[in-house]
């Protein structure tokens, strides 16, 4: 409190900028010179600031761009020309229990100056969904693209190995007659759908490494080769093969021997 009062040469700046001057160590108690015509002296030099706290840099400028380095005055030692930069605008932040009503905001807000103007009234929630609308409409387009793509997959899959067990149900009856167990045939019919699958898969991989740059500028602290992504999308293209293959195994497991060996 002692620091915030008017002509005060306190200010707070953000990890990024102590960075960048190599303050290090001894970030608070070091002085900042402001180097520009709106902060020189008359009679020569430039005013100089003390920083008493260094806090963690946001993203002001949306999750694709680096934070900034940044300082921060005080209310009441705030210069001239910031002000003025800003169009003499603040930013008021409330921490609410319940709705907000709009109407309650400018009420108490005219309790505390009568000739302030509340205007953008928005929830932290609001303004955090608006500014990933961009990055939120790729991600469900790229994630129903590759829903739809893997849905035709596996009814390609199926398709395919529903044929070939309809084909080979004679010969699996032949097999089940001469003493071969539900479950040998089972997995031969399942061997024949999951080779494809896994090479596709293995296919997929390389390709990705190709795409990588590209779909790297649409993702946020996380690479387009992350293991735990990659992994996990492999086991759901897994998982929808082995499923669109088990349905037509239950068929070659089920088959009846002598129905089989009667069919032409």
């Amino acid at each position: 409190p002692a620091d915030d009062v008017v002509g005060s040469d306190a200010i707070v700046i953000n990890d990024v900028l102590a960075s960048e001057l190599g303050l290090g160590a001894s970030t608070v108690g070091s002085r900042v010179t402001a180097v520009g015509r709106d902060f020189a002296y008359p009679g020569g030099g430039y005013r100089t600031w003390e920083v008493i706290g260094v806090v963690e840099a946001t993203r002001d400028d949306g999750l694709r761009n680096a934070p900034p380095p940044e300082l921060f005055f005080l209310r009441r030692g705030t210069p001239d020309a910031p002000w003025g930069w800003i169009g003499r605008e603040a930013l008021l932040a409330l921490d609410t229990r319940g709705p907000v009503d709009d109407d309650a905001l400018r009420a108490a807000l005219a309790t505390v100056d009568p000739l302030l103007a509340l205007d953008d009234v928005q929830t932290l929630e609001g303004r955090l969904a608006a500014s990933l609308a961009v990055e939120r409409m790729v991600r469900v387009l790229l994630t129903g693209l590759g829903g739809l793509g893997m849905l035709l997959a596996a009814v390609g899959i199926y398709g395919v190995m529903s044929s070939f067990v309809e084909r080979r149900i004679p010969e699996m009856g032949v097999r089940l007659a001469l003493g071969a167990s539900h479950s040998v045939v089972a997995l031969d019919v399942m061997k024949r759908a999951m080779i494809p699958v896994g090479v596709g898969i293995a296919t997929g991989l390389v390709l990705m490494q190709a795409v990588a740059p590209a779909l790297d500028e649409l993702l946020f602290e996380v690479g387009p080769t992350d293991a735990t992504t990659l992994g996990g999308a492999t086991l759901l293209v897994l998982t929808a093969g082995f499923l669109a293959a088990w349905l037509p195994s239950r068929r070659a497991i089920h088959a009846d021997p002598v129905r089989s060996l009667s069919r032409d």
